[in-house]
């Protein structure tokens, strides 16, 4: 048992081998700071739809499994997904599906995989 499980360094430890997820955020959908996030350093808006996520701790490989979901409170038809994965970085993207356009939405994104 344990109340509290600190690296050598005394900050938070890094889950390294468990299958849990190794980055998330909570995004407004503009700027370039976070709503919440874990092991996500920045983030970049690059255009309406478009935003890439800066990790602080990079995943081991470009391979890793990446879900991201957008908050609907307008009940558009809107698809959200993983555009680009890097180590160090991944990017979400958001579009309406009756339209085909890009749109701004508070976007959620988990990466889950080997760090690095």
């Amino acid at each position: 048992k344990a109340d509290t499980i600190q690296s050598t360094g005394g900050g938070a430890a890094t889950l390294t081998k468990q299958h849990a997820a190794k980055a998330w955020v909570d995004y407004s959908g503009s700027g370039t700071s976070y709503n919440a996030s874990f092991n996500a350093s920045s983030a970049t808006d690059n255009s309406t739809g478009d935003y890439t996520f800066a990790l602080t701790n990079s995943m081991g490989s470009t391979s890793y499994a990446g879900v991201t979901d957008a908050l609907n409170t307008d009940n558009n038809n809107f698809d959200c997904f993983m555009h680009t994965q890097a180590a160090g970085s991944f990017s979400a993207r958001l579009r309406v599906g009756d339209s085909g356009s890009d749109t701004d939405k508070e976007t959620y994104a988990v990466a889950h995989g080997d760090l690095a």
